[in-house]
């Protein structure tokens, strides 16, 4: 039997061992409906149930290691080995013409650097290609810029298809003149056959007895998508870099999508969404919403189906509590809602288009309902003052008592992201850098930004809120203290800014040191 692949399309670390990111098995689907056969493999699991027992440390959530070279370097007396072991496979089992590395994240390119070398040192004579998110920040003065024979910018399912068809001078093939998909439901549903559902730790810990290759204990969630792009245009956010216009997709293809993973792979208890926000479209949402009720009620879905995802804080009347009550009947467990600030004035800025009364009726109809919502929280804004951040303080404070707040994650402090819609009003804010690179405006600097971030988290710990993930706090203490060393005189300015600690490009310069 001919087992020999067009392409192998594949995932790298960094990413959780909960769940298989869907955009490899979403062009997976698409490339076979094209007639081009594909294998999907996930080397961050794969990876994972090779050496998790030895190095459970390199998968924790606030990792740097597969970011930083240097770091890498010191595993990769355990890491190479099982390169080699994987590329073998792939070659053996697939024979692909071309190889495809998903940049999910800035800590996918140094490790794929290696896989490719290997392919290479193995014989492979095909062509690679890098595609994803991360993607979008690689220009010639990338380290990973030439690294694999394309680059795609945007969404690939057609662009993808297009170069192994041998169109390279298609759009997003290379430069980021890309198209962006106008009809999400032109597509089939994704393919998660190669998934290898026991190689996932569903158990919330890398460090525990179960966690590692435990045959008993299969992945249990998929991802599906609604919709791409925000209806939002928030100042410190770059997902318009990659998707520039909110496309939604029907909510009764949505539902059926979720039955046809349901029949095939029945294990599946949990759903969760990649979008920015499930509810853009409120009439979509709610035809999601009835149409789930509705498949339940007649058995063509389980009862203990949930689902997981984000959304926008909205007013009553675009959602009035009919809502909520049927969130809570189709099986809506919890919900991420970009909260970010607790000033009024700040939101404004970031045009987060939601009022104070907005966001308490929110808390209060999840309250009601008992759905959990996680708090999304950035400290240090640009236009944040000491009231602003006070405001932050009260949110939490007048919401202590409401048992639907399941966690409160806080972002690094404020970056400014190179893509960011904040990034070209730099010079009319008066924003410049410090002798670090770090970004400085007015009294709002990085000291007082990490100081917020420290009070704020405390702040939360004593009114008994969980904050998760938490896994900034480490790294913004070990930055804090070098900062008090540099101010004193004790060492030299940092040579990576905060923003580059975090694996993005920096767009300030750094300050004469004079």
């Amino acid at each position: 039997m001919d087992t020999k692949k067009d392409i192998v399309l594949m995932s790298v670390p960094l990413l959780q061992l909960d769940s298989a990111i869907t955009g490899p098995y979403a062009l997976k689907s698409v490339l076979q409906s094209e007639g081009f056969s594909c294998k999907v493999y996930d080397f961050n699991t794969y990876l994972w149930y090779e050496i998790g027992d030895r190095a459970p440390e390199l998968w924790d959530p606030n990792g740097t290691v597969f970011g930083i070279q240097e770091e890498l370097d010191t595993y990769l007396h355990i890491i190479h080995p099982v390169i080699e072991q994987y590329v073998r496979e792939i070659m053996e089992n697939d024979n692909p013409d071309w190889i495809g590395i998903t940049q999910f994240a800035w800590t996918s390119g140094n490790i794929s650097k290696l896989i490719i070398a290997e392919f290479k040192n193995q014989g492979f004579i095909g062509k690679t290609v890098l595609g994803g998110p991360n993607c979008m920040e690689y220009n010639p003065d990338h380290h990973m810029w030439n690294v694999g024979d394309h680059i795609i910018y945007g969404e690939a399912e057609i662009s993808l298809v297009e170069l192994l068809k041998g169109n390279t001078t298609y759009p997003g093939i290379d430069n980021k003149n890309f198209l962006q998909l106008q009809k999400l439901d032109d597509f089939p549903y994704p393919d998660y056959s190669d998934v290898q559902w026991d190689h996932y730790n569903t158990t919330g810990s890398n460090y525990g007895e179960d966690a590692w290759r435990n045959p008993n204990r299969l992945l249990n969630n998929l991802y599906v998508t609604f919709s791409r792009g925000c209806v939002r245009q928030c100042t410190f956010c770059d997902i318009h870099a990659m998707a520039p216009k909110f496309k939604f997709r029907a909510g009764q293809r949505v539902a059926d999508e979720i039955v046809h993973h349901h029949k095939t792979y029945p294990h599946i208890k949990k759903i969760n969404f990649t979008d920015s926000l499930i509810n853009g479209s409120v009439s979509q949402f709610e035809k999601f919403l009835d149409t789930i009720i509705e498949y339940k009620e007649n058995g063509s879905l389980p009862n203990d189906l949930i689902f997981w995802g984000q959304a926008i804080a909205r007013p009553a009347n675009q959602h009035p509590e009919s809502h909520f009550e049927k969130m809570k009947k189709a099986g809506i467990r919890s919900l991420s809602v970009g909260i970010e600030s607790g000033s009024e004035a700040v939101r404004d800025h970031m045009k987060k288009k939601f009022s104070n009364a907005d966001l308490d009726y929110t808390i209060e109809m999840f309250e009601k309902y008992n759905l959990s919502l996680s708090a999304l929280m950035i400290v240090g804004y640009p236009t944040e003052t000491e009231k602003d951040f006070q405001d932050t303080l009260d949110l939490f404070t007048r919401h202590k008592d409401k048992s639907c707040i399941g966690n409160v994650a806080i972002g690094p402090t404020m970056v400014i992201l190179p893509n960011a819609h904040i990034a070209p009003m730099v010079p009319e804010l008066g924003i410049h850098g410090d002798v670090n690179g770090d970004w400085v405006l007015d009294e709002n600097t990085l000291e007082v930004r990490i100081e917020r971030w420290l009070r704020l988290r405390e702040h939360l710990l004593e009114l008994n809120y969980r904050v998760s993930p938490d896994r900034h706090s480490k790294q913004i203490q070990e930055y804090r203290d070098k900062l008090i060393e540099i101010r004193q005189g004790k060492r030299d300015p940092n040579q990576r800014s905060y923003i580059e600690e975090w694996g993005y490009d920096n767009i300030l310069s750094k300050k004469d040191e004079q």
